[in-house]
């Protein structure tokens, strides 16, 4: 087994594992699979470059099986989510480049990756980032960017039998990000409980009060 230093992916200083012997590497965050990038901290044309370099020195060690940290349960450990990565790296700065505002350009994507997982998490943050979305040196301004425009994402708070949850936390940070939902009551059926949470990107689960087993979770697979 070999550790294989990338440099700046999702973040800096990354590194992959290369065993030769069965052509594996384990790409943690470097490559993903299924699941949207997160290109926040791609603040600029340069460090996406530097992913997408990692990802060639990755497709140079000609694996047969690649396992990225971030995996849609099911898809297989295929090679090809190197060329998905950098793909998906590609159009995003296309897209930035072309779209004016974060709502369109986190549209945009969704339209491209319709099916992959986390959009109300690393996709709406890396659109809503007006760094990243600036390119490179001479892209519009960041004043061009209206971050107020992306639609909000929606939370729901599950079993807050005392209605005590808003008042608990420090909720602030997300006034203008995110429209909060309290359920006080509890629904024990499973269908029920589907129908209630498919129109939510987040759900905050009170500890052990509302079961979430397979059959629930995997009911939501495809809808982000």
């Amino acid at each position: 087994m070999v550790i294989v230093p990338l440099g700046f992916t999702d973040t800096d200083n990354t590194t992959c594992l290369h065993v030769p012997s069965i052509g594996l590497i384990v790409a943690g965050d470097a490559a993903y699979n299924g699941v949207h990038l997160r290109l926040v901290e791609s603040n600029q044309q340069g460090k996406r470059e530097e992913w997408i370099a990692a990802l060639d020195k990755m497709e140079s060690l000609k694996p047969s099986a690649v396992v990225a940290g971030h995996k849609r349960i099911g898809n297989e450990d295929s090679p090809r989510i190197i060329a998905e990565s950098r793909k998906y790296i590609r159009d995003f700065a296309r897209l930035a480049m072309t779209t004016t505002t974060a709502q369109e350009l986190y549209d945009q994507m969704l339209k491209l990756y319709p099916g992959w997982l986390n959009r109300g998490g690393a996709l709406e943050f890396s659109a809503r980032d007006k760094d990243l979305i600036r390119a490179d040196a001479g892209a519009r301004s960041k004043s061009q960017w209206d971050e107020t425009r992306l639609k909000p994402m929606k939370i729901a708070i599950l079993d807050d039998y005392q209605n005590v949850a808003l008042e608990m936390a420090d909720w602030s940070a997300l006034s203008k990000r995110a429209d909060i939902t309290v359920f006080s009551d509890h629904v024990s059926d499973p269908s029920a409980l589907v129908q209630r949470l498919l129109p939510f990107d987040v759900v905050c689960a009170m500890r052990e009060r509302t079961p979430l087993p397979r059959e629930v979770l995997q009911s939501f697979r495809g809808s982000g």
